[in-house]
């Protein structure tokens, strides 16, 4: 019985092995609403992702890796303390979300470069303005009823900040989001 470890089970390791990756895979998703949005697959491998232009040229974007410590302590699990363990776990979350989002947003950047739809402010400061820019480049897309759907922007966590501290639009500007 020398050392050997109580509870040492393969059993026991690949329970814990499965949880902690569940665990890990969908706490980004849910911290992320853009990530919860995106479909995912489980599979044998990942493959890059090929997108084809409307003008028949391609972007690829591979697959990138993500990496975070998950440290936890030994004397708190033994006194049965779970609050180390849920904050160790939230950080790994935390820094998951973040280098799966920098890996999502490098790879739109690509594709939306590549296909025009990206705006060049040329050194304005964000603005109404440069949304309308922005505007501009976006088709209408409408629902099965033939309503057209609002347009959308995606923006990092940087960008939506100075944008929700922009000034109300200007009753021009807000015709022009309409158009």
């Amino acid at each position: 019985m020398a050392g050997e470890k109580l509870f040492d089970l393969p059993e026991y390791q690949a329970a814990e092995r499965r949880f902690m990756s569940d665990l890990l895979r969908e706490l980004p998703r849910v911290k992320s609403p853009l990530l919860g949005m995106i479909r995912h697959e489980e599979g044998e491998y990942v493959a890059t992702n090929r997108t084809t232009l409307p003008d028949g040229g391609l972007v690829d974007n591979p697959p990138f890796a993500v990496e975070a410590e998950l440290n936890l302590s030994v004397p708190a699990a033994i006194e049965g303390d779970v609050h180390p363990f849920f904050e160790a776990v939230d950080q790994a979350a935390e820094a998951m979300t973040a280098g799966i989002m920098k890996g999502v947003v490098e790879g739109l950047d690509r594709t939306l470069e590549a296909a025009g739809q990206t705006v060049d402010a040329g050194g304005r400061p964000l603005s109404w303005d440069v949304v309308l820019d922005a505007f501009e480049k976006m088709e209408w897309s409408f629902d099965e009823d033939g309503r057209p759907k609002p347009k959308q922007m995606v923006a990092g966590p940087a960008a939506a900040a100075k944008f929700a501290a922009l000034p109300p639009p200007t009753p021009e500007q807000e015709v022009g989001m309409m158009a």
